[in-house]
């Protein structure tokens, strides 16, 4: 497998460690803090503290680039669900989509389709702003002074 493949694998590690750490914070190599005011808590505050994965949405559902995760036995396990997915097409965000998807019972005819109170779906200000290149082919949001963090997400695909 690609590298990228082996965050859900050391994040699920890290969580399983005995005296690790209560919250991982992932960041790919293509983002980058722009406001170092702001602080996990704050995430955490801002969008529930009973939540236990926090991922921001964008146009194609979510963007994995940065995610936050907090020690609990639901996490563990939903990271092994997602190892588990079959659905690779962009990488481990199809991953979590696809996972995210059966969390929340969008194809159950008996359920009806809700957030769990333990998923937290952030802003992309809050969490993954993305360039303005990328953005504006991607039509979602663009990075702006005062967002937690850039990401130049589909870099090298918008350079001519």
């Amino acid at each position: 497998q690609e590298p990228h493949y082996f965050k859900i694998q050391q994040t699920l590690a890290a969580l399983e460690e005995e005296g690790g750490p209560e919250w991982v914070l992932l960041v790919d190599c293509d983002a980058f803090f722009t406001n170092i005011s702001v602080a996990v808590h704050d995430i955490a505050a801002t969008y529930g503290p009973t939540s236990l994965f926090y991922v921001a949405e964008d146009p194609a559902g979510v963007n994995t680039g940065v995610l936050l995760f907090r020690r609990h036995e639901w996490t563990r396990n939903f990271l092994r669900r997602v190892l588990k997915t079959p659905f690779v097409q962009i990488w481990d965000q199809s991953q979590y989509f696809w996972q995210l998807l059966q969390e929340f019972h969008a194809f159950s005819p008996d359920e009806p389709v809700s957030v769990p109170e333990h998923l937290a779906l952030v802003h992309q200000s809050h969490l993954n702003a993305y360039h303005q290149g990328t953005a504006d082919s991607w039509n979602a949001y663009a990075w702006r002074p005062g967002d937690y963090v850039i990401h130049y997400a589909g870099c090298p695909w918008d350079q001519p």
